[in-house]
């Protein structure tokens, strides 16, 4: 019994130390007109990854656990930030967010390849 625990344990640890990456599609619309279309690999716990900046807003990636991520778009010129949470388990799961503002409308969303 306690050589079944030890060894999982063990199993657990070596586990945790390669953690896989997420391959992530983003695209965004900036004022109706698409700006960003790209496939990348976030690693896990990898905070504040910027996809993108335009016009004074940075968009950034976060993976959160469990195949969580999170969508950050953050205003310098306001300032605000705006945050949108979700799971990514399935193809047809996304993560998606939408920023306006008196000149700008700004759409985010981020899936599975």
């Amino acid at each position: 019994m306690k050589c079944g625990l030890i060894l999982f344990l063990i199993f657990g640890i070596f586990q945790q130390g390669f953690a896989k990456d997420m391959r992530v599609h983003c695209q965004a619309q900036f004022n109706g007109e698409a700006f960003l279309d790209t496939q990348i690999s976030l690693p896990e716990s990898e905070k504040n990854l910027i996809l993108a900046e335009v016009e004074g807003l940075q968009i950034l990636l976060s993976s959160l656990r469990n195949e969580k991520i999170e969508l950050q778009v953050y205003d310098a010129n306001a300032p605000i930030r705006v945050y949108s949470t979700g799971e990514l388990k399935n193809s047809s799961d996304a993560v998606e967010l939408s920023l306006w503002g008196r000149d700008y409308l700004l759409d985010v969303s981020c899936s599975l390849p």
